[in-house]
């Protein structure tokens, strides 16, 4: 067993959870910082997971083992804490720069702690690992991004693991405190515990990690307020018992908040709150809140101003701007819009660029789907796409989503392959050419389809619009940036600019110019698809360019709208979200089909352009000059005709392509085609023993 293994099997003896961390290669940035993957998830990380020899592992202390690791960041200036530990036969780990000690047997749960020596170095010199932080393992290897020496976390102690025999977290966090030095946090900085004082002035009792620096925060508010020191001992007491009484009680004694207190009275001006304060008045600490996020996510940003924050979640990079507002204000209840703007500008400049994704993965929570071998695989990279509330599903009966394939049985069998192919593109990664119509009469459920995929797919993939809006303002079109799917929903057939249609459709890389900002480029790998009831006319100079792999089109034949149920798209997609997704990514190659040009452009036609098949129908050329018909009589019956309003500059358009001559309204050279003569039963019969006895003759 090598020394790596052994470490492992003792740290999961002890409840400690071990994880695969990729080895990273010698030009990746913030290696020794970023060194998890999508298999790291703070305290949510899977327990158990195979680690393979080739790669290094993290060691995360649970709430279950009650224990810590505590890493000192100064290897000389701590070398006798470690030599005492070694001498004892405890588990000691060199690292790079310093030294990893876990401590086991607490008293209570493990938070991350960061302790000064300010007569050193502002940054912190000691470090406590709670349940939402690893420290790299012993027998891991890394190379030094400047230097390129491959450096190793050695096994430089025994096989004892330091017992901390039951007594508190606090008392723990005291005891290094005292021994090596150091304080716990930035006492001067006091605006990084307004949240614990508002706690206090709401009179509602410390949680988990609070109560060492809480009862100190509640004699500062008392202090503020012109309290003396016994009426404040004696508020703050009423306080003490009752979380004595909760769950959250770590066994810590009243003297001792006693002396924290006394403390805050003795150094007035050191824990004034006036001191503290920002210019204008402010209370919140927002640098510390950008470590608290820096810590306890791994997130990537766009350098760019107003650019998005990305976090690594499980595997794929999900953007964060809206839901981390949500998560701190829930957090830090006094943090202002301002606020949150200053937060994420730092966030934005102090976060790694985003890495480079693999496009023909998708994460799921289970692993990453391969397109290009169509299974689930487990790997390092990170996924161009992902779903952390869907899981994949393979291929069988049981998984197919039964009422989404119903809409399925409304479009013409030669359709179906053009369908899939459309919706198997929106998950490709890569950019189709096509944009696909939908078309049919109104309320027959045209869209369902698409509008199931797009509640799906969510706001982070998909985009319903107006094309006259997303055509006609910036910012508008910009909301496509990063989509993969675009729908336009019931086009008005006289909106329709072909030439915008070819530029989305034909571009892999799109400059999009944002209002107020220079134009970017962005990879281009949206879908798009529309639905109309009428489809418009492509004129002749485009038509090679559009017929040839510009279109595609889905005929919904269906005549008779649904009944109307309010409830159904929400009930598809809470049902079947996850069984839509693993059929579409497991339909094959031969399932999936576009249309050729001769066939999508006769049918095109005949949809956008229904004149031409009724006037050939009705009326053929004379060689007679009187034989005419006005335009607006031709058209009139057509109307009366078809089901379809035709314009009257259209329908003279389409009648000049067929070769006959119009002018001021008035068709010349034309006539109404006569009709076929009905033969009657008894003449077909003699016609046809007619034709058998010359057969016989013959």
């Amino acid at each position: 067993m090598t020394v790596k293994e052994s470490h492992i099997e003792l740290f999961r003896k002890y409840n400690f959870n071990c994880f695969p961390i990729p080895i990273r290669t010698d030009n990746t940035p913030n290696q020794k910082k970023k060194a998890g993957d999508y298999r790291y998830n703070s305290d949510k990380t899977a327990f158990d997971q195979a680690i393979r020899e080739d790669e290094n592992y993290g060691v995360l202390p649970t709430e279950a083992g009650l224990n810590a690791w505590v890493d000192f960041d100064d290897k000389e200036e701590y070398r006798f804490f470690a030599e005492l530990m070694i001498k004892e036969k405890y588990v000691v780990s060199e690292t790079p720069h310093g030294w990893h000690i876990p401590v086991i047997n607490l008293g209570s749960s493990a938070t991350k702690k960061k302790l000064h020596n300010f007569s050193i170095r502002d940054k912190a010199l000691i470090e406590i690992q709670g349940t939402k932080s690893y420290v790299v393992g012993i027998g891991s290897k890394i190379v030094d991004s400047e230097t390129k020496e491959i450096l190793e976390y050695k096994s430089v102690g025994g096989k004892r693991l330091w017992d901390f025999q039951g007594k508190s977290f606090d008392t723990f966090v005291e005891y290094i405190c005292n021994t090596c030095n150091v304080e716990d946090k930035k006492k001067s900085n006091t605006s990084h515990y307004q949240h614990l004082r508002n706690k206090f002035k709401e009179r509602k009792l410390p949680t988990k990690g609070q109560s060492n620096d809480y009862f100190m925060q509640a004699g500062v508010v008392l202090l503020d307020l012109g309290r003396n020191l016994e009426d404040a001992i004696s508020e703050i007491k009423i306080v003490f018992d009752e979380w004595k009484e909760s769950k959250f009680y770590t066994g810590r004694l009243w003297s001792d908040e006693v002396k924290k207190i006394e403390e805050v009275y003795e150094n007035k001006e050191k824990y004034s709150l006036g001191s503290g304060r920002k210019k204008g008045g402010g209370d919140f600490d927002r640098e510390g809140v950008v470590d608290f996020v820096l810590e306890n996510k791994i997130i990537y940003s766009l350098k760019e101003k107003d650019g998005d924050i990305f976090e690594n979640e499980n595997g794929f990079l999900e953007r964060i701007n809206d839901t981390l507002s949500v998560e701190l204000k829930k957090k830090y209840r006094n943090m202002s819009e301002m606020d949150y703007k200053a937060i994420l500008f730092s966030l934005r400049n102090l976060s790694p660029d985003i890495p480079k994704t693999n496009k023909n993965h998708i994460r799921f929570p289970t692993g990453s789907f391969d397109i290009t071998v169509r299974k689930l695989i487990q790997t390092d990279e990170l996924a161009d796409m992902g779903f952390t509330q869907y899981n994949y599903l393979p291929k069988t009966k049981a998984n197919e989503p039964k009422e989404f394939l119903n809409f399925f049985k409304d479009y013409r069998e030669s359709d179906l392959p053009r369908v899939k192919m459309a919706l198997r593109s929106v998950l490709s990664g890569h950019k189709d050419f096509r944009i696909t119509w939908f078309h049919g009469i109104s309320n027959v459920g045209k869209s369902l389809i698409l509008t199931v995929l797009s509640r799906i797919l969510g706001d982070e993939y998909a985009l319903q619009v107006d094309w006259k809006l997303f055509f006609g303002d910036r910012a508008t079109e910009s909301k496509a940036n990063n989509k993969r799917m675009v729908v336009f929903l019931d086009v008005p057939d006289h909106e329709i600019n072909v030439a915008d249609m070819k530029g989305k459709t034909g571009e892999s890389q799109q400059l999009v110019r944002e209002f107020g900002k220079a134009g970017k480029q962005h990879e281009n790998k949206v879908k798009y698809f529309a639905t109309a009831n009428k489809l418009p006319v492509i004129k002749e100079d485009d038509k090679n360019a559009m017929f040839t792999n510009r279109l595609s089109l889905c005929r919904n034949t269906r005549e008779k709208p649904y009944i109307f149920d309010p409830n159904m798209e929400d009930r598809i997609v809470e049902n079947e979200g996850e069984k839509i997704l693993s059929y579409i990514l497991n339909l094959s190659d031969e399932e999936c089909a576009y249309e050729e040009q001769k066939i999508i452009q006769k049918e095109w036609e005949e949809l956008s352009e229904p004149e031409l098949n009724w006037i050939e129908s009705n009326y053929t050329e004379s060689d007679e000059e009187s034989d005419k018909k006005s335009v607006r009589q031709m058209l009139r019956e057509f109307n009366e005709t078809v089901d379809y309003k035709r314009d009257p500059k259209g329908f003279t358009t389409s009648i000049k392509k067929l070769g006959y001559s119009e002018f001021n309204g008035v068709v010349k050279f034309i006539k109404i085609k006569p009709k076929p003569i009905a033969i009657s039963s008894k003449e077909q019969i003699h016609q046809k023993s007619i034709f058998k006895m010359q057969d016989n003759t013959d």
